[in-house]
């Protein structure tokens, strides 16, 4: 059952979109815990919208309400194309989102289409296995990167993300996708039909691992045990290797960007918390994973301090972890209202719906 503040927020989106932008967007979308029935009581709502004129673009926001974050986000036709043909791991706002606002029926029959292309190209033996092998070899590609790591962190957050890479190409290379997201790829991971058990366990391994290092060597042998499972050559790593942010760092803190920011990634601070008090080790991590991605960001384009949300990875400690994450967030928080950053956060939905343009 959708909770109050949520049911509000969409029903808010809809009639903004209609009253004020009829003519600028195509659809707003809604996808996630709010769409499939995973949400708790610290979900947000998940949203996104399809632009027809740059002016959609002021449809865009990141606000707090009571705790939780929210980011409105626009997904061009183009990159929604993309998605479509697997290019992305981002199928769900394709395949299992619904619309709260259409402007045309013909917007909508071209977001149909869309999802048919998706549906054609999971079924489609060379477009699957294309893109199940680039992510493989974007895998390959994050542990080369990986052993230039500079710190613990650093370390674990690009492991996570090659084993999220390797994740999903297990799943494309058996024409499908996780439709729950990140909060529930491992358990549909093991449930696939087919997907040997030391893929299983592998994928655990590199999330559980007591040190980064070792969470190198269970995803190194999580590599093996995927390009095996699909008759691929291991590739040779460092050829494509992706790279950060630049480092920005020293420059003047740009707090107005960072106050955004942190209205957006609340909402994955929130994850951390919730998956620590409920045991799941593994969400955590893999939360912790890209949250840490974003606080890279963070300090290297607009000047935040460095944190590091690995330092104190515990996962058999979940409880002092989710204190470190706590602190973390806190001194975040701190460093950008003291630099004159203003973060929008509202008690109440009401409050937010008469302070915001």
């Amino acid at each position: 059952m959708m909770d109050q503040t949520s049911a509000r927020l969409i029903e808010w989106l809809s009639r903004k979109a209609s009253a004020q932008y009829a003519r600028d967007i195509a659809l707003v979308m809604v996808y996630g815990s709010r769409v499939n029935g995973t949400a708790n009581a610290r979900s947000d709502v998940d949203c996104y919208f399809i632009p027809k004129t740059q002016r959609a673009y002021d449809f865009a926001r990141t606000f707090i309400i009571d705790g939780i974050g929210y980011d409105v986000f626009p997904v061009s036709w183009e990159r929604a194309e993309g998605i479509a043909d697997l290019q992305e791991s981002l199928i769900p706002l394709i395949g299992d989102s619904v619309p709260i606002y259409c402007a045309t029926r013909a917007d909508m029959e071209r977001f149909e289409r869309l999802r048919a292309r998706l549906k054609r190209n999971l079924c489609d033996p060379r477009a699957a296995h294309n893109a199940a092998h680039a992510r493989l070899v974007s895998a390959g590609d994050l542990l080369y990167e990986a052993r230039g790591a500079g710190d613990e962190s650093e370390l674990r957050m690009i492991v996570g993300y090659a084993a999220l890479a390797l994740a999903d190409a297990v799943a494309l290379h058996h024409n499908t996708y996780y439709h729950f997201g990140l909060k529930r790829q491992y358990a549909d991971l093991c449930t696939m039909p087919g997907v040997p058990e030391a893929i299983c366990a592998g994928y655990r391994d590199v999330l559980l691992a007591r040190t980064a290092d070792a969470a190198l060597v269970s995803c190194d042998a999580l590599l093996n045990d995927v390009c095996a499972h699909m008759g691929e050559q291991k590739s040779v790593p460092g050829v494509n290797a992706c790279s950060g942010p630049d480092d920005a760092s020293g420059s003047h803190a740009d707090y107005g960007a960072l106050a955004k920011l942190y209205e957006e990634i609340c909402s994955t601070f929130n994850k951390i918390y919730v998956s620590c008090d409920s045991g799941d080790a593994m969400l955590a991590c893999i939360s912790a994973v890209c949250l840490q991605y974003e606080l890279d960001c963070a300090h290297a384009e607009y000047g935040a301090h460095r944190y590091g949300l690995f330092e104190a990875y515990a996962p058999d400690n979940l409880t002092a972890w989710s204190g470190a994450v706590q602190t973390i967030e806190r001194d975040f928080e701190r460093f950008i209202t003291a630099g004159g950053g203003r973060i929008r956060r509202y008690r109440t939905f009401d409050e937010f719906a008469s302070g915001i343009e």
